[in-house]
């Protein structure tokens, strides 16, 4: 007997709107659960467990941005509605006010480091280049139904980038590299923090930031 899927999620994340710029809490999950199937969410405190089953109910506040492949292709599949999944990479170009500015702002600041000495590979999208393919998604009837990763093929690491931005505004600054253990307990430390204060404070340094700065964030197809 072939048991129903009750619960089908794939890649879902969740973005939390903050003074401070977008706060990610979940980060690409993909669960099934089956008929009959009891499954048990395990990990360690602050890691998005709370987080990822409020977003399946919808009882987040609208400060949270909730995204996921699987629920976008339910109405592919159950309406047959035409849909294509487009992921860029970190967006950059002409117009970005989130992103940029912040990095910006930590560099003028003297409080944006790099971990391991930046030697991971970044997953760069040109704001033009994610334009095209989401054209190209929506032209092309061969698209519907499947998922995109968009990237401009480039190899740049992080403290590439981090360098060639720091010419671009004239700054004399010289980026500071921390290991990434230390840096990881350290970001544990501030989301402790602000997890006691109920986030009236945001943590300035986030585990998720401090992976993103550790590895490679390119795909390998």
């Amino acid at each position: 007997e072939t048991l129903m899927s009750l619960l089908e999620i794939e890649n879902l994340s969740v973005d939390f709107e903050t003074s401070s710029g977008p706060f990610r809490a979940v980060d690409g999950v993909t669960l099934n659960v089956d008929q009959g199937e009891v499954l048990a969410i395990v990990g360690e405190s602050g890691s998005g467990k709370s987080v990822a089953m409020l977003a399946l109910m919808g009882l987040l506040p609208w400060t949270a941005t909730v995204t996921a492949d699987r629920l976008a292709f339910d109405y592919y599949h159950k309406y047959n509605l035409p849909v294509t999944v487009v992921r860029p990479g970190y967006i950059w170009g002409a117009g970005d006010r989130a992103i940029m500015p912040l990095l910006i702002k930590g560099l003028k600041q003297g409080r944006l480091a790099i971990v391991d000495g930046g030697v991971n590979l970044m997953n760069l999208s040109h704001v033009n280049n994610v334009a095209r393919g989401i054209m190209l998604a929506a032209e092309k009837d061969i698209s519907i139904g499947k998922a995109y990763n968009l990237t401009d093929g480039s190899k740049v690491t992080t403290r590439q980038f981090l360098t060639d931005l720091i010419n671009i505004i004239g700054l004399d600054y010289k980026l500071k590299s921390y290991p990434y253990v230390p840096a990881y307990v350290a970001a544990y430390l501030c989301e402790l923090y602000a997890r006691l204060r109920r986030y009236k404070v945001m943590p300035p340094l986030t585990r998720y930031i401090v992976r993103v700065g550790k590895f490679d964030q390119v795909f390998d197809i």
